[in-house]
């Protein structure tokens, strides 16, 4: 009853912020292979300083292997917002997961963000100790996940984490059909 506009809109704006901070210049790939390393940063650099000014969709177009995966994992320690990662079927979803949880290992304080693996309605696999669903600061579900708040109002209380979000879609090529 006592907030202000200002106050609510704040309230709104951190809503999905994370809750956590990771250097990103950490990562013993940096040592390994510094020159891949620097690229992929330089890549999300790229990406987060077109979304400032206002050029909000990317395409990333890589071979198998050369790390987008840790493009996505960069981007969600760069930014102070939840990431969804959607991936197209649950393989996808397992096997970026595990390759998220692998790559946080590698930073030298990456144990701090919080990863949940997220479908059939709950969360199948997590680092915290948390149990609620979508609270993360990765999320990585499938298409259904993403989309079930959009459409089924049992899960509409995700719905503007969902919109206020940063969203991946893995491997969107097999997301894409030729119908309406």
């Amino acid at each position: 009853d006592n907030l202000c506009d200002e106050e609510i809109l704040l309230y709104i704006k951190n809503y999905n912020n994370k809750k956590s901070s990771v250097d990103v210049e950490t990562h013993i790939y940096r040592e390994k292979d510094p020159e891949r390393f620097l690229n992929q940063l330089n890549v999300v650099n790229n990406i987060i300083n077109d979304q400032n000014n206002g050029l909000r969709t990317h395409i990333v177009s890589a071979s198998g292997g050369w790390g987008k995966s840790m493009l996505l994992l960069l981007l969600a320690m760069k930014k102070n917002k939840r990431l969804i990662a959607v991936c197209p079927r649950i393989d996808v979803a397992d096997s970026l997961y595990n390759t998220i949880i692998k790559d946080l290992k590698g930073f030298v304080n990456g144990s701090n963000i919080t990863v949940e693996l997220y479908y059939n309605n709950e969360v199948i696999s997590k680092n915290h100790d948390n149990d609620e669903g979508f609270k993360s600061d990765i999320v990585i579900t499938i298409i259904d996940g993403f989309l079930r708040p959009s459409i089924d109002n049992r899960f509409s209380h995700r719905l503007f984490t969902v919109l206020e979000s940063d969203v991946v879609f893995d491997e969107f090529d097999e997301l894409e059909c030729g119908s309406a």
